[in-house]
């Protein structure tokens, strides 16, 4: 009966010692809200069930519509640079909107929507997120020099993120927006056009599953230095682009902004969950909520799910390195 463990042979899942694995920032966040998912998506490769049939009063899925406006927020910025900024903003906004316009209208040859009064709503809530990203815009203060940095995608090399005692991983990524703020200083930023939910202004790495703003702006340092653009390039800051209505309804802000220079944290968070999942330690979080996982599926019954939790009082060093993540703000 499978107890949430498996008993590795080597170190074939270990990142920190095979350096043919290649991690992405997602991939390590959903390794810490849940290993077991980990496990079935990434050791095992399981497939997430297909939905049968799609919503009839839904034009684009979440997925769909984040694509649609990365793709509109990046195009404006580009557009913006090749003007030399110098578009008034009345101008800038009008940029905008035909931006979203062409996009949407890209989106419906491709996809069509189940009726004309669906399509109004959705594309109507768009424009209003629209409004957010360009009000993020007049806050930031600064500009950015590339859009959709990519590294370890295509034809473009993992880099190396060091993780502290000696040992890195190669991690693989798309960094929405890098902005230049001074000499030597950068900013990178990635936008999220969903709920807030999972971040806290009182938790920098939230035990392991926020990591993307760290990662990024070690990466983002490597990759710019490889340009041969800045020998010596800083990031400064790091984070998240809350730019949607949803995001901005929780009343948090819509800059998420982290000091990227705190190795001690999320080196120490980041070491704690790999070495959990090269002991083989996939096991389901006490208090996870399985209801509405992908996975639920095919992890098995209540029964089995409870043997492979994380029990509290365990001595077991899984759960002791599980705990210990968690410890990690």
């Amino acid at each position: 009966e499978y107890d949430g463990k498996v008993n590795p042979s080597g170190t074939e899942l270990d990142p920190r010692e095979d350096p043919g694995i290649v991690l992405s920032c997602s991939r390590l966040e959903k390794a810490a809200e849940c290993p077991f998912k980990y496990f079935l998506s990434n050791v095992l490769g399981v497939e997430k069930p297909r939905e049968m049939g799609k919503d009839p009063a839904m034009w684009l899925d979440p997925m769909q519509k984040g694509c649609l406006l990365h793709k509109v927020f990046e195009d404006f910025t580009k557009h913006l640079r090749s003007t030399g900024w110098s578009l008034p903003a009345g101008e800038r906004r009008e940029a905008a909107f035909s931006l979203l316009r062409r996009e949407a209208e890209r989106y419906l040859d491709e996809i069509p929507p189940p009726n004309d009064m669906v399509y109004e709503g959705e594309y109507l809530q768009m424009k209003r997120d629209l409004e957010i990203f360009l009000s993020i815009e007049e806050q930031l203060g600064t500009r950015p020099v590339y859009e959709e940095l990519r590294f370890g995608t295509g034809e473009t090399s993992p880099v190396l993120i060091p993780l502290g005692d000696g040992r890195s991983i190669n991690l693989r990524g798309i960094i929405d927006r890098v902005d230049k703020a001074g000499e030597r200083e950068y900013h990178i930023w990635d936008y999220k056009t969903g709920s807030s939910r999972k971040y806290d202004e009182r938790q920098y790495v939230k035990g392991g599953e926020i990591l993307q703003h760290a990662l990024y702006a070690c990466a983002a340092e490597t990759v710019l230095k490889a340009k041969g653009e800045d020998q010596d390039p800083k990031v400064t800051r790091a984070g998240y682009l809350l730019a949607s209505e949803k995001g901005a309804e929780a009343g948090k802000g819509i800059i998420f902004a982290r000091d990227p220079s705190r190795k001690d944290k999320w080196q120490k968070a980041l070491n704690t969950l790999l070495e959990l999942l090269s002991r083989g330690g996939f096991l389901i979080p006490q208090g996870a909520s399985c209801i509405f996982c992908d996975y639920r599926v095919v992890c098995g019954d209540e029964e089995t799910r409870d043997r492979a939790k994380i029990k509290k009082d365990s001595d077991d060093i899984c759960s002791q390195l599980w705990r210990e993540l968690k410890q990690y703000e």
